[in-house]
């Protein structure tokens, strides 16, 4: 005999809903139609851009640089490839960059860290065709509640970036979010464990420091932004700024002879790779982008002049 529970639910499922309740699964329905219909369009002509549109509009600069990344590569060595973060189109005009300028050949040894839900849905949806070994991880942005397990993902990330063997090329954003405006905000302290090795060791690594311009007006933050970035936003101008190689070890001796407390050491082998980033803006783009580190990289410039 059939029990009130099931006599309840067989009811609840053929039950006729109110007129306000029929408008709002109608709402819903409507409104994820077209959301998922924007989204879809917009990941089909993301893919159109990296593989056949000649409209997105960038500037290279130090494209010497590039070819020693390959050269480190060659040789075995660790590639570290840290970059200031503005917004979406900093991944998105810079993966048509790697496709139209032929460095496919740097993705195959590449390992972007990327914010974990990324790497579940979309954009990591699109880069895993090309990317084999993104390293997710939380970032500070993301409520604990939702990744009780947080500790251990990002553990598990530095791990990972540590134990890297040779002719890897690390890609990594410090700032951990996208900043959405123009000027370069502070890093999150702890990211230099990523580009050390294990005990903290320099080793055969090089920074390669990557200054980005006006992606900030390509994919502005908003619901629709990247439909806005599809349409048009990406025939507004960016620059990608190419900085040459720096030891890992360099980086550390500079930040030794400014620290005044071990503290402030742990904070300057982050704080020394932004200023070279900032240092790429303010010698070779706009300055206004060097942001908080505008002090630090005339600082640094001060020093090796002194030397």
């Amino acid at each position: 005999m059939e029990s009130s529970a099931d006599s309840r639910k067989i009811w609840n499922i053929w039950s006729i809903p109110t007129a306000k309740q029929f408008l709002v699964r109608l709402e819903n329905l409507i409104r994820d139609r077209i959301l998922g219909a924007a989204k879809e369009f917009a990941i089909g002509r993301l893919r159109s851009f990296i593989e056949n549109d000649t409209h997105v509009r960038y500037e290279i600069i130090g494209r010497e640089n590039i070819d020693s990344i390959r050269e480190l590569l060659a040789r075995e060595k660790i590639v570290i490839a840290v970059l200031d973060h503005r917004s979406y189109a900093d991944m998105a005009t810079g993966m048509f960059v790697v496709v139209r300028e032929k460095f496919e050949d740097l993705i195959r040894p590449a390992h972007p860290i990327m914010k974990i839900s990324h790497v579940q849905r979309f954009p990591g949806s699109l880069l895993r065709n090309y990317f084999e070994g993104i390293i997710p991880v939380v970032p500070h942005t993301m409520s604990e509640s939702d990744y009780p397990n947080r500790n251990e993902i990002n553990r598990q990330a530095i791990k990972t970036a540590q134990n890297l063997p040779g002719g890897s090329l690390l890609v990594i954003t410090p700032e951990g979010t996208r900043s959405g405006r123009v000027a370069m905000q502070e890093a999150r302290h702890g990211a230099e464990k990523f580009w050390h090795g294990l005990e903290g060791e320099a080793g055969e690594r090089y920074i390669i420091p990557i200054a980005i311009e006006g992606t900030e007006n390509q994919w502005r933050k908003g619901s629709l932004s990247g439909l806005n970035y599809a349409i048009w936003g990406h025939y507004r101008n960016s620059k990608f700024i190419f900085g040459g190689p720096v030891a890992v070890s360099e980086i550390d001796s500079m930040a030794s002879q400014l620290a005044q407390t071990p503290e402030e050491l742990a904070k300057l082998k982050t704080d020394v790779v932004m200023a070279q980033i900032a240092r790429l803006h303010i010698e070779y783009g706009n300055p206004r982008y060097a942001g908080v580190y505008t002090d630090l990289a005339r600082q640094i410039q001060e020093l090796k002049s002194a030397a």
